[in-house]
């Protein structure tokens, strides 16, 4: 199943969303038997100051050695939860660029990273880190925010058009609630206009009906979901929704519904 991850790249930089991302990493490592990998990056104090752990008067050296303490009590904590990790990788530089390069370098399958840094600078700071990491990586990655009852997941939803990468996304979710005894919805939005083009749902091309359109895209998240089910994936509720709408409440398996 290529689209389960193989190795997993953990970015950390100590915070609470990091701890809880390195929670996820550390439990999607021992679930998937995938290769665990963590990093932590640091940079030169040199104005513009990108940190609010700035000591004036110190030394660069003295910034390594805090980024590799950082490093090796992050070591600790996944070891401590019972994981082990394949290499730990301190890197100097911008957050984002080490995360992707070293991400390329490793050929990871999947990115795992808080969204939000220490301390108010901080958590501006790593967020832009995450943002830049979501919005640049040319591999899967998973963002982590909301305290202890953010992981593990109790309801999954898979945002589908039906193009091959939005089917990895979905299998990726089913596999993750079947792991975490999870619901799993899929959802295909549909724009609100008079006529538009269902090429994006697999239709053919030319323009449809408000209507036919609906049943178009809603007869391809069908067969989609039959699909999944017969690679024994136990789809709940896959679901049309306008994009106007916010999915709606959990149905039993296999019923399609209408989101006009």
């Amino acid at each position: 199943m290529d689209f389960l991850p193989s190795r997993i790249l953990l970015a950390t930089d100590g915070s609470e969303d990091a701890a809880l991302a390195a929670r996820a990493a550390t439990e999607l490592s021992g679930q998937l038997g995938a290769e665990l990998h963590l990093v932590h990056a640091w940079r030169d104090p040199a104005p513009p100051v990108a940190t609010s752990r700035v000591q004036p008067g110190r030394p660069p050296a003295w910034y390594e050695q805090e980024a590799r303490d950082l490093l090796t009590s992050q070591v600790r904590r996944i070891e401590e939860m019972g994981d082990t990790l394949a290499e730990a990788h301190l890197r100097n530089g911008s957050a984002v660029d080490e995360i992707l390069d070293l991400g390329e370098e490793l050929g990871v399958d999947l990115l795992v990273t808080g969204s939000r840094g220490l301390g108010t600078l901080g958590r501006l700071v790593m967020g832009s880190v995450s943002d830049g990491v979501a919005n640049h990586a040319t591999r899967s990655v998973l963002v982590l925010r909301g305290g202890e009852r953010a992981w593990p997941p109790s309801r999954i939803v898979v945002g589908v058009d039906l193009h091959e990468e939005s089917k990895g996304a979905a299998r990726f979710g089913v596999e993750l609630g079947k792991i975490f005894e999870a619901e799993v919805h899929l959802v295909l939005a549909y724009p609100r206009f008079p006529q538009f083009s269902t090429q994006r749902v697999g239709a053919r091309s030319e323009a449809w009906t408000a209507e036919e359109g609906v049943r178009l895209a809603g007869d391809a998240l069908e067969d989609f979901a039959a699909e999944l089910e017969r690679e024994r994936a136990v789809v709940y509720g896959p679901e049309r929704s306008s994009e106007t709408r916010r999915p709606r409440s959990w149905r039993p398996p296999r019923r399609i519904r209408r989101g006009a």
